[in-house]
């Protein structure tokens, strides 16, 4: 990765009749060397690979606060992750979703997968185009949480676009899980 950054640093030309012509730059002083280049206003980035940023937005409506789900719901809204491609199309193959509780002293694992039943990622904030969804079964995570992946995602971010994707779950009735 690198950018290039391009300059006109010495002109020979001559008009039709042969003569020759000194090239002046956008102040009037002749081009003969780096002093008096043109200069690109544009950078040229050249890259080998394209990128994938993700982090989860926590500014979207009905996201914003702590909230309330009622037991036995089949389809709440937990996340939304934001994913910004750069320099070509990426394919988000699978997505390993981190949870955690905040009750302190409790097993984290044992909480989260009494609690939920699936988790699905979205293309859509309606939940109506799912992606890829898992049992809520979870495995040990770093820091007190848990982790779950959802394999097969393949979802393609074109290059240099925001997407957002949509993670729900369905919420176990009190007593099950």
């Amino acid at each position: 990765t690198g950018n290039i950054e391009t300059q006109v640093t010495d002109v020979d030309a001559e008009d039709e009749d042969g003569d020759n012509v000194t090239a002046k730059n956008s102040s009037g002083n002749a081009i003969a060397d780096s002093a008096e280049a043109v200069v690109s206003s544009r950078v040229v980035t050249v890259s080998g690979s394209g990128s994938l940023t993700a982090q989860i937005d926590t500014n979207y409506t009905g996201l914003r606060n702590d909230h309330y789900v009622l037991a036995g719901t089949a389809k709440h809204l937990a996340g939304r992750v934001q994913l910004r491609a750069s320099n070509e199309d990426v394919k988000l193959k699978d997505l390993s979703i981190f949870a955690s509780s905040t009750d302190a002293g409790t097993d984290t694992a044992a909480v989260l997968d009494a609690t939920f039943g699936t988790i699905t990622l979205y293309e859509d904030a309606a939940m109506t185009m799912p992606l890829a969804s898992e049992d809520f079964t979870s495995t040990a995570g770093d820091g007190g949480g848990v982790t779950t992946t959802l394999e097969d995602v393949n979802y393609v971010v074109p290059r240099d676009t925001t997407k957002y994707l949509y993670i729900g779950v369905s919420v176990n009735t009190i007593g099950t899980g």
